[in-house]
């Protein structure tokens, strides 16, 4: 495994990365702009990496980066980053992180589904379709999925940062719905102000350098294109709560490693926990719960 720089050094967090009003945003939104977790050295460091890799054809990772080329525009990604750089692997790790995602759920165990960050190139308008997150896990329910969206550069409306739809996530699976107004991403068209008798509004959601973004996994959300003069950068830490069992029969269960009905193996998806009374205890939690923090049943 690869470092880039000193691991003790990397982050910036100090104390907590959310308040207790910022916990109730985002139990009510379904999203929240968390603390500043890495420096802006940190940042730039971990930015450099990406970079190198996408631009170096002789990168020995360069090979591993995927294109999704939403409207034939480059969105390039690598995942599990974590798994070849301890600099990328201390992300997940860090407690500022692991205290976050308890005090947004109420859990005290997750795993790491994946890390993937997503490049897009200057200039070419590069856009990230809207969609659910929760869509493309192949688990059984139920299960509490959230996302840690961390700024490797400054994430803003020129340059293609997340967009999102307040309140979406108690909305449920709307995956024809998201799947239809998806290109809509592209030029930051609208998208109809209405879903099945609910108010539909869109927030920019601006993310400064080294600072965290959370969502849950059925928010709504995409990201604009980038129009900018620079690259913009970010790494998504995908996870779900402890105990989650994989399901072979999902549709995108092929590209990952399980066995069907079996938990996850932590050596593929990294455990990580706190250990304390504020925290609810693992196995996954009661299906009601489930579903008023993340709609999956």
């Amino acid at each position: 495994m690869q470092g880039t720089t000193e691991i003790g050094s990397l982050f910036d967090a100090q104390g907590s990365l959310l308040d207790a009003q910022e916990v109730t945003q985002y139990r009510k939104d379904g999203f929240v702009l968390g603390g500043r977790l890495l420096s802006d050295a940190s940042a730039d460091e971990l930015y450099r990496t990406i970079h190198e890799i996408v631009v170096d054809e002789t990168n020995v990772h360069h090979s591993r980066v995927h294109d999704f080329k939403h409207g034939g525009k480059p969105l390039l990604h690598i995942r599990n980053m974590w798994q070849r750089f301890e600099s990328f692997r201390a992300l997940h790790e860090n407690p500022a992180i692991v205290r976050a995602l308890s005090d947004l759920t109420g859990l005290n165990g997750f795993q790491l589904w994946q890390d993937r960050f997503f490049y897009k190139p200057a200039e070419v308008g590069s856009f990230h379709a809207w969609h659910q997150d929760a869509r493309y896990l192949p688990f059984m329910a139920p299960y509490v999925q959230l996302t840690a969206w961390i700024a490797l550069t400054d994430a803003n409306s020129y340059n293609g940062t997340m967009l999102m739809v307040p309140e979406s996530h108690e909305w449920g699976d709307a995956y024809e719905h998201v799947t239809e107004i998806a290109s809509l991403a592209q030029n930051n068209a609208p998208i109809p102000d209405s879903y099945q008798g609910h108010h539909v509004k869109v927030v920019s959601c601006d993310i400064p350098k080294g600072h965290v973004h959370f969502h849950t996994g059925l928010t709504w959300h995409c990201s604009g294109p980038n129009w900018s003069p620079d690259p913009r950068c970010g790494i998504a830490l995908h996870f779900v709560s402890a105990g989650v069992r994989f399901d072979a029969n999902h549709p995108v269960a092929k590209d990952y490693r399980g066995v069907h009905g079996e938990p996850l193996d932590p050596k593929d998806y990294p455990l990580v926990q706190v250990d304390d009374a504020k925290a609810t205890n693992q196995p996954a939690p009661d299906p009601r719960e489930a579903a008023s923090l993340s709609g999956i049943q």
